[in-house]
Parts: structure tokens; sequence; C-alpha cells
């Protein structure tokens, strides 16, 4: 290599690496920039929140287990607005105490998976809070989102149907029960749509019949499986009548092909 060589390989070089830097340089600053931010969105939610535990009289102790729950569903990766949110419901419209919001908080976390991102739990879990459900209750109804969200079932879906079937004045039990039959429906290729349309209905006539608790539950359970069984083997008989009609066109094809292939004789 001459010398002219040399010299613009690393005249090359040095624009490269500068570039490099630059490039490592902006990123270092815009992580920082969203640190910075992150963190007055923090300080101003801390503040919003001293003066909601301030106003619902919380004694010293439950508001330092309110502000620990924040931060740890922030930690968590819940976004500030959303943990905030959450929060202001539980105290001001629910009138839960410290420790039930530390509980609260304990099942958000439990909630977070691969399909149920930490925003998601956080605005699922609202619905509960917004209806005033016990802790307890609480933790089976997100227990029993988190295995059916992700099985072509979206969390904003879940949260419709929540809402919907608290409105109506389902407990925990038939709730639960719900969830779990439209998860298997949904296990059964059968739409989100249509799993959710049946156990409405079944609840919906339950309900009329005066139905509540375990005999809800129960009637749920039995006549959504019923319905599930019927889908599926509907399913089953069409797919027979399709293959049938399509098989002598299928044999017409090999016997076609067949003559095709056949060597010619001399």
């Amino acid at each position: 290599m001459n010398l002219r060589s040399k010299i613009c390989f690393i005249a090359m070089t040095t624009v490269f690496f500068s570039t490099v830097n630059l490039f490592a340089a902006e990123k270092i600053m815009n992580e920082e920039k969203k640190k910075a931010t992150s963190n007055e969105q923090l300080k101003n939610a801390i503040r919003k929140l001293e003066r909601i535990t301030e106003r619902a009289e919380m004694s010293e102790g439950e508001t330092q287990r309110v502000m620990a729950s924040l931060m740890n569903l922030e930690n968590k990766g819940v976004s500030v607005n959303h943990a905030l949110k959450l929060m202001k419901v539980a105290i001001k419209g629910a009138h839960y105490s410290g420790q039930e919001v530390e509980e609260i908080t304990g099942i958000v976390i439990d909630s977070i998976g691969i399909n149920n991102k930490a925003d998601d739990c956080a605005k699922t879990c609202e619905v509960c809070v917004k209806n005033r459900m016990q802790v307890r209750d609480m933790a089976r109804v997100m227990s029993a989102v988190k295995d059916t969200v992700g099985k072509n079932v979206t969390p904003g879906q879940m949260q419709v149907m929540l809402n919907d079937l608290l409105d109506k004045g389902v407990g925990t039990e038939g709730l639960t029960m719900a969830i779990e039959q439209v998860r298997k429906s949904v296990e059964n290729s059968f739409s989100f749509r249509e799993s959710r349309r049946d156990v409405t209905l079944v609840v919906l006539n339950s309900l009329k019949e005066g139905l509540q608790g375990e005999e809800l539950a129960e009637r749920i359970r039995e006549k959504t499986q019923k319905k599930l069984t019927e889908r599926v083997s509907e399913r089953k008989r069409i797919s027979k009548e399709e293959h049938k009609k399509m098989f002598p066109l299928t044999q017409k094809i090999k016997l076609e092909f067949g003559k095709e292939s056949e060597p010619k004789k001399d």
C-alpha cells in the first residue's frame, strides 16, 4: 500500500469511527432525556398521590404503602400515568385502604406476562377496582384473564368483556367461569367474538332465572361446553362433506395425471 492509499484509509477509518461515536453519543443523550422525563413524571405523580391520600385521611403508614406501590408498579414497567390512575381510582373512587392498594399492586405485578403487558394489566385491574371488587376475588379474575390473553384474545377485548359482565351484576364465580369458557372456545379455533356471544347469552338467560354464585358458574360451564361440543361436531361434519365433494375431483386428477405419466408404447 503506497503512502496516498494509507492516508485515504486512515481518513476513512477516522470518519467511520467518528460517525459511530456520534450515533452512540446521540443514543446516550436520548436515553438520559427519557430518564429525566420519567423521573419528573414520577415526582409529579408522587405529589398528586400525596394530596389524594391526604384527602382520603390515610394514616402515615398507609400513605407510605401507597407511595411504595406506585414506585413498584413503575419499576415493573407500568407507565407512571397508568399507575397513578389506578391508585387514584382505588383510593378516591373505590376507597380501598393502603394495605389493599398494596395487595392490588401485587396482583397487577403477578399478572404481567409475555402476552399481558404491564400497562394492560393495570388497565384490566382498574376495571375490577372501579367495580369495588374484593381483593381476593380480583386475584382470581386477573389470573383467569392472564391465562386467556394471547390465545387470539387481546387485553382490550377482555377489559370490554369484564366491564360488560360486571355491569350485568355477575359475581366472581360467574366471571372466572365465563373467562375460562371463552378461553376453551378460542383454543378450539373459534373467534373471540362468537365465543363471548355464546357465554353472554347463557349469562343473560341465567340471570333472568335468578342464578348467581356457584349455580351461575355451573350453568355457564354446562351450557357453553354443550354449545362448544355442538360447534366442534358441526365443523367436523362440514369438513367431511367438503372432503366427499372434493374426492371425485381428486381421483379424476390422479387418473388424468397417471395417463399422462404412462410411457408411450412403440
